[in-house]
């Protein structure tokens, strides 16, 4: 199925996984038929399989945005904000006297002693904190929702059920 630029952005991952079956003659499940070849991953189920969403670098998040981005998965507009450093930006504003101590973006903190992030539960904290403030959470509850189907996703496979 030839997807293209303008929709690359729109298309929603489920729709490419029935669109990939639909053309290899799979069930939308990804598995095969009886008699035919099993059908490759999804380019969603690949990234999904790479990432462990609870346990993230930053430059984990920065990659995985992109590879979503560049597969059509997710907007530009997307793509910056999940990439957006808010901790490092929250540290910039400390280094430069314009926070204090302590300081966050949208009342998130982030990375453990190691650097790891669980960003499903960032995210959730973001609507959290944005209703809290009055602040319109569409965008951040979107980006949670592609969140938590990645996550499905590389614990389930793209059926939904346990690979």
């Amino acid at each position: 199925m030839e997807i293209s630029q303008y929709s690359r952005a729109t298309v929603q991952p489920q729709t490419q996984v029935d669109a990939l079956a639909a053309v290899s003659g799979t069930a939308a499940t990804g598995r095969a038929q009886a008699g035919s070849v099993a059908a490759p991953k999804s380019s969603f189920e690949m990234i999904a399989q790479q990432y462990n969403l609870h346990a993230m670098t930053q430059d984990e998040i920065e990659q995985m945005s992109s590879e979503l981005y560049e597969a059509g998965y997710i907007s530009l507009k997307d793509h910056t904000l999940l990439s957006f450093d808010a901790e490092g930006a929250a540290q910039y504003l400390q280094e430069q006297g314009l926070a204090g101590d302590g300081a966050s973006i949208d009342g998130v903190s982030y990375a453990n002693v190691d650097g790891e992030r669980d960003i499903i539960s960032e995210w959730s904290k973001k609507i959290a904190y944005r209703e809290q403030q009055g602040q319109d959470a569409e965008d951040t509850k979107r980006i949670l929702g592609l969140l938590q189907r990645l996550d499905s996703t590389r614990v389930f496979g793209a059926s939904g059920i346990t690979v």
